[in-house]
């Protein structure tokens, strides 16, 4: 029998925009007393998990929380960095395009000429005979590809076998050349090629006992717990050596107490289980469950007594078997209405007792989430941050002369050039030959075109895409030409420094009350109040005792005050939270057919001061459970109750740290 001392399972509850969020206790003078739907907004957590808060707080994972993370005056925060409202700078007729400023203007051509990405092209297009049509660099007709002399067919024209080249420690990238070098950065620095940073050579530092791991100093040792409890990284919560315990007859079996006999059949019927559906049922003898009927195939075209032909078989009603006073039959189990219990002063987590003592780190760190966390950041050297796990310098790295930075790499400047033919703006050198194909045609692609390509202007040479591209390069009236863009330099921020294309602070954002910044929340110094008797529990107040139900013949089953099961009329059955009739579907007067069964239009009768919970088939006492003086239910416990109650149900209850739920 469960005793007064037993620990009901505390209910996890679900949080959602529509359903309700949760702030920690502040007194009115600190937070605003009431909320319109216009305040409500949504909330990012670190991890970029969504919630509905009222302003002025904070997503934290979890809740939503007040006291958040504070930036300084025209910053906003993202994550553990403030950035400044004020864009990065470019030079007057330039703008931030990524992370370089570049010209308003684009880079021009000469005269007959137009700009085609990085390249001039005549404005005159290609001409073919009238008996041909241009389609790229071809006058198509019909038949295959080779080139003459040396050069090959790359699968769009006759290129060099020499590819085009840069001058001096540079090479082809992208259309440009660039140094092959890695930017370089000032001693005590290196390049990683990964973040296109400077990084330092010394390793972030963590105190003592302490290393970074996420971005985070986290302990060595875990989160401690009392003797004869271990922490529980699935609950974040210490889990007591002792299990949960059963009545006789019982035994534990996940958080639930499942009885050590099958279900019971009356009469003549056998117990039979339908393993697809995990259901069992009393048949007839040489009838099965099939999940929805008893039946077995019909021989001879006739059907025993007691059964009725349907769909090739004989069939008949199942009627679920009986389990032991105070279970209820679960599937093809019978379950206990009461739940596991544990030891005084530990409570039923799931399928654990867990100590009212909450976890607790060494001194210097925070618990959070199943880590304890330093409360001292990874330290850094003067001028660089944490980021990626590394010291990052706040400047950027340095190319050599008048080379641009540019995505981790050094652009000289400089166009690719040919020993052979015409650089095509990509990786080869056009010798301006066609593709030849037998009797006189060349084969592009799957066709076969006329020798005679398509005419171009003099000093101009037809590309795949059917532009007369020439000699000139394109110019920029300010800036270095970088692809298809004049590069004026790196943005410059006001304050801060820049990063991707942001300007960060080199103020951290600050926490209140003696609290640190941990993933973007403000984390306490652990220390929550309650009233002897009571301890924190994700907010509450909680009482280890569970709410006593007024009818002492009525079970508390963790939500409710339970006092058996419910009857049905005459020679109807009970199965699940209907009453069924014995017989398959001729269903007479007060019947009705649901699905297979005749289902009476009256429900199951419970007694007086008792309602039916269709959801679990239970006779519901009318009366709520009650606790103590001073306290109320509060997901499956008693805790203190507040008279100090704000718009949307906003009970918030005194108590360092404590944290209140707000109705949406």
């Amino acid at each position: 029998m469960a005793k007064l001392w037993v620990v009901a399972a505390l209910l996890f509850c679900l949080s959602s925009c529509q359903a309700e969020a949760q702030i920690p206790f502040q007194s009115p003078a600190h937070v605003q007393a009431k909320y319109t739907l216009d305040a409500i907004v949504p909330k990012y957590d670190s991890a970029g998990h969504i919630k509905c808060c009222p302003t002025g707080t904070e997503f934290d994972g979890e809740t939503c929380v007040l006291g958040g993370p504070v930036c300084p005056e025209n910053t906003t925060r993202q994550g553990d960095k403030c950035i400044s409202v004020l864009k990065p700078k470019c030079p007057d007729g330039s703008e931030l395009r990524h992370d370089i400023c570049v010209t308003t203007v684009p880079p021009v051509c000469p005269e007959k000429t137009i700009l085609k990405g990085n390249r001039c092209v005549s404005d005159v297009p290609p001409k073919c005979p009238s008996t041909f049509h241009v389609e790229g660099k071809h006058c198509i007709s019909k038949q295959q590809p080779r080139c003459p002399n040396e050069a090959h067919y790359n699968g769009k024209d006759c290129v060099s076998p020499k590819r085009p080249t840069c001058s001096g420690n540079a090479q082809v990238y992208n259309g440009t050349c660039v140094n092959i070098e890695d930017p370089s950065c000032d001693s005590g620095y290196r390049f990683d090629k990964s973040i296109k940073r400077c990084v330092s050579l010394e390793n972030p530092r963590c105190p003592t006992g302490s290393s970074l791991r996420n971005g985070l100093c986290l302990s060595d040792s875990g989160p401690a717990c009392p003797d004869e409890s271990i922490f529980n990284n699935e609950i974040k919560k210490c889990v007591s050596s002792v299990e949960p315990l059963c009545d006789d007859e019982f035994e534990l079996e996940g958080n639930k107490c499942v009885s050590i006999y099958q279900p019971n059949c009356e009469g003549d019927r056998d117990l039979s289980t339908h393993q697809a559906t995990g259901t069992i049922r009393c048949c007839a003898t040489g009838l099965t469950w099939d999940g929805e009927t008893c039946g077995m195939d019909k021989k001879h075209d006739v059907c025993p007594e007691g059964t009725t032909s349907a769909s090739g078989r004989c069939q008949s009603l199942g009627v679920p078997p009986l389990c032991p006073e105070k279970s209820k039959l679960e599937g093809n189990r019978c379950v206990s209405r009461e739940l596991p219990i544990c030891p005084p002063d530990q409570l039923l987590k799931g399928a654990f007792c867990t100590t009212t003592e909450a976890p607790t780190c060494k001194q210097g760190f925070d618990l959070v989430g199943k880590n304890c966390v330093s409360r001292k950041k990874a330290e850094c050297p003067p001028e660089t941050t944490l980021m990626a796990g590394s010291c990052v310098r706040y400047t950027h790295p340095i190319c050599p002369g008048n080379q641009k930075l540019r995505d981790g790499k050094c652009y000289t400047g400089d166009h690719p050039r040919c020993h052979e033919g015409i650089y095509d703006g990509e990786d080869d050198c056009i010798t301006g030959d066609p593709a030849l194909c037998p009797d006189q045609t060349t084969l592009i692609g799957d066709k076969c075109v006329s020798d005679t390509p398509p005419v171009c202007p003099s000093d101009s040479v037809l590309t795949a895409d059917g532009h007369c591209i020439t000699t000139e390069k394109p110019k920029c009236q300010t800036g270095l030409l970088i692809g298809d863009v004049c590069v004026t330099g790196s943005p410059t921020c006001s304050t801060g420094y820049l990063h991707g294309q942001h300007c960060l602070t080199d103020k951290d954002p600050v926490c209140l009350d003696n609290k640190i910044l941990i993933n973007g929340q403000c984390i306490g110094d652990g220390v929550e109040e309650c009233s002897p008797g009571f301890f924190p529990d994700k907010g509450n107040c909680i009482s280890p005792q569970p709410p006593v139900c007024t009818d002492p013949s009525a079970i508390y089953n963790g939500t409710a005050c339970v006092t058996g099961k419910p009857k049905c009329e005459g020679e109807m059955i009970l199965d699940g939270n209907e009453c069924i009739s014995p017989e398959l579907p001729k269903c007479g007067t007060g019947l009705k057919l649901s699905g297979k069964k005749c289902v009476s239009e009256k429900d199951p009768i419970c007694p007086s001061g008792t309602d039916l919970d269709k959801a679990t088939g239970d006779c519901i006492s009318t009366q709520p459970p009650e606790c103590g003086s001073g306290q109320k239910v509060v997901d499956g416990r008693c805790a203190l109750a507040d008279s100090e109650c704000w718009d949307f149900q906003y009970c918030p209850t005194p108590g360092k740290g404590l944290v209140r739920k707000v109705e949406l």
